[in-house]
């Protein structure tokens, strides 16, 4: 039987047979104790709190609390009833399958690597800075290496002065790969950690290939992979998922991508000589760690059983541990106020920690901007001293072990990136066109689904789809890479297309207010916030009940479209005729902040409206050009 035919019929339960249970009890358990934590207060079950729920949402469905992101269902509470897992503890750190650690126990100096990421020839990325960095704490350094050509005298230059006995190398390289990866193994000594983490899978995915010949991707690998046979010290391949999450995978799919480019690599190593022992060890398991926090957690921890799953499938008695990297997440960065980034970056940062990640990158809240500074690199590698060293995450062991919501969130993970898994491999492999297209496929529906939602401000993008603040430039993009299906994207690239065309002659809209500041206050500040992620500057008028006087005061200032912001009271008894006093001045659009409609009103601005298609509307009618992105036209209820 192949590799391929055991990963087809293997359920992903292969845990429970492998688990090993350990029962013990702590002797200040066996203390008395006269302390009376709640002891007063009568029990409570799901009903009581069903009841409590169904009061408060005052009629509104229970469905609406439950939500879906990333691939995964969200509940509003998880107890022992609703949860089923298994009465003991799905093993232990650092025994199979490896869901509560890949260690039995933490270090408590390092708990993790903290690495740094440099681009050579990119702003802020020199020499010095990796110097620097080292000496603030970083303790790995990962090279990237697949925007621009890189050449062996230029990761001289970057990695001078640099003990490489003492920092961990991590490289990623594309069509250079092999010349680089030589060149290193030739520069460090036998004792160094080197992980040349090279991806020819992800490579071919990101050119829109597909190849399951390795060596025509990355010609002469072959003679690479037989020079390090012997060094223990080196990793050769590295299963990415961040290609599949940067073009927009959800969890399932890119743990999905992750296994089935490691059971390729798997076959590959295997056939160059390697035991299945040893070449467990060759491998680098690559994962994005974003804002989804809780869901950041349980990915780490579902990617070990995964992991478990497949050498328990392959046979191999003393599974090996996963060696995780866990890369921080540029997809739900943004150019707009990118000091937003810094806290996207520790949320993301905390679930790896807490995951169990063995290397973490955190990067700078400029990464996806042309260059970084001494202060936002300074911020991205304290994030991880201060959680290792003052908060002291890495302290204890799964953390997040035993909370149903963690749990649940890891079980259905694993169970349903299993099924995604085989059913690629079924298809060919992640090689085939056929298994790739089930990848590509699953990427473009979540990445639809996704844009649908943050046009609808449903999924939100703090500081540029929400109070985008118009006093601070946005910051100049880096070059993407990708094509196709794997092309990388960002939720806030809709907002920030506008703000780039709007920039320049910072357009304005008039604010028709009716009534008093307490009464038009809320959908001033609304509409005010909503334009504002177009670009657009929204000036307040004058107020009050005169309609003649808001019209006079909209004309002076010489506007061409006008928002009314009022009461619902108020717009049925003013909105119609200022509408029609604003269309008789002059006025080439007229919003409404609401749901109220007439013939004299052009269209709603609400809750759920579609945003993208409010903003390019307007920016048209205001004579600013741009590239056509998506819409999606609802009429009001």
């Amino acid at each position: 039987m192949n590799w391929r035919t055991k990963f087809e019929i293997v359920p992903c339960k292969c845990y429970v047979a492998i688990t090993q249970f350990y029962e013990i009890e702590s002797p200040l358990m066996t203390q008395e104790t006269n302390l009376s934590l709640g002891n007063d207060f009568p029990d409570a079950d799901k009903a009581d709190w069903l009841k409590a729920v169904e009061k408060a949402l005052r009629g509104a469905a229970y469905e609406t609390l439950q939500s879906r992101h990333n691939g995964l269902n969200r509940e509003p509470l998880y107890t022992n009833e609703t949860v089923d897992l298994p009465e003991a503890t799905q093993g232990m750190p650092g025994y199979a399958p490896f869901l509560r650690g890949s260690t039995a126990l933490t270090n408590s100096f390092l708990p993790w690597h903290i690495a740094s990421r440099f681009t050579p020839g990119r702003k802020g990325n020199a020499n010095e800075d990796v110097l620097t960095d080292l000496e603030g704490g970083v303790s790995a350094i990962l090279l990237e290496c697949r925007l621009d050509t890189v050449t062996p005298k230029q990761l001289d230059a970057l990695l001078e002065g640099v003990d490489l006995n003492i920092a961990p190398l991590f490289l990623r390289a594309g069509e250079d790969a092999i010349s680089l990866a030589t060149h290193l193994v030739n520069k460090t000594s036998e004792d160094a950690a080197l992980y040349l983490d090279l991806d020819p899978v992800g490579h071919a995915a990101l050119l829109g290939k597909t190849d399951d010949d390795i060596e025509t991707i990355f010609p002469g690998i072959s003679a690479l992979v037989a020079q390090t046979k012997s060094a223990k010290n080196i990793r050769l391949m590295t299963a990415s998922g961040v290609p599949y999450h940067n073009a927009g995978a959800d969890a399932i799919t890119e743990l999905a991508a992750i296994i089935a480019t490691a059971t390729h690599y798997m076959l590959y190593l295997e056939k160059s000589g390697f035991e299945l022992t040893d070449l467990l060890n060759r491998l680098t398991l690559t994962v994005s760690a974003d804002t989804d926090f809780f869901g950041t957690i349980a990915k780490l921890r579902a990617l070990r059983l995964l992991w478990g799953n497949i050498c328990a499938a392959l046979g191999e008695k003393e599974i090996a541990a996963p060696f995780i990297h866990a890369e921080g997440s540029e997809r739900y960065f943004s150019l707009a106020d990118p000091w937003v980034n810094m806290l996207r970056a520790t949320m993301s940062t905390l679930a790896a920690g807490i995951g169990g990640a063995n290397v973490v990158t955190s990067l700078p809240c400029t990464s996806i901007a042309e260059s970084d500074n001494l202060l936002t690199r300074r911020v991205a590698r304290n994030t991880q001293v201060i959680l290792q060293e003052e908060s002291h995450i890495g302290q204890v062991m799964d953390p997040a072990g035993g909370s149903w919501y963690v749990e649940s969130l890891s079980e259905s993970l694993a169970a349903d990136s299993w099924a995604l898994f085989q059913n690629i491999e079924k298809a060919g492999g992640i090689t085939s066109v056929e298994g790739m297209a089930i990848i590509t496929n699953l990427i473009e529906a979540n990445r639809a689904a996704e844009t649908k939602d943050v046009a609808k401000r449903k999924m939100s993008v703090l500081g540029a789809g929400d109070f985008a603040n118009l006093e601070e430039a946005l910051l100049k993009p880096r070059p993407t890479y990708g094509t196709g299906a794997l092309q990388e994207t960002r939720p806030a690239a809709a907002f920030e297309q506008l703000r780039f065309a709007a920039e320049n002659k910072k357009p304005k809209i008039y604010l028709a207010v009716l009534g008093e500041p307490a009464e038009y206050t809320a959908r001033s500040n609304f509409a005010t916030n909503l334009f504002a992620a177009g670009g657009i500057e929204s000036h307040l008028g004058c107020g009050g009940n005169n309609i003649n006087a808001i019209i006079e005061d909209f004309t002076s200032e010489g506007f061409s479209v006008a928002v009314i912001c009022g009461t619902d009271t108020a717009y049925q008894e003013q909105a119609d005729t200022l509408a029609q006093g604003l269309v008789d001045a002059g006025c080439a659009h007229v919003w409404l902040a609401g749901k109220y409609a007439s013939d004299a009103i052009n269209g709603q601005v609400y809750m759920g409206c579609d945003t993208i298609s409010v903003l390019q509307s307007t920016l048209k009618l205001l004579g600013i050009s741009f590239e056509e992105g998506h819409s999606y036209e609802e009429v009001p209820s």
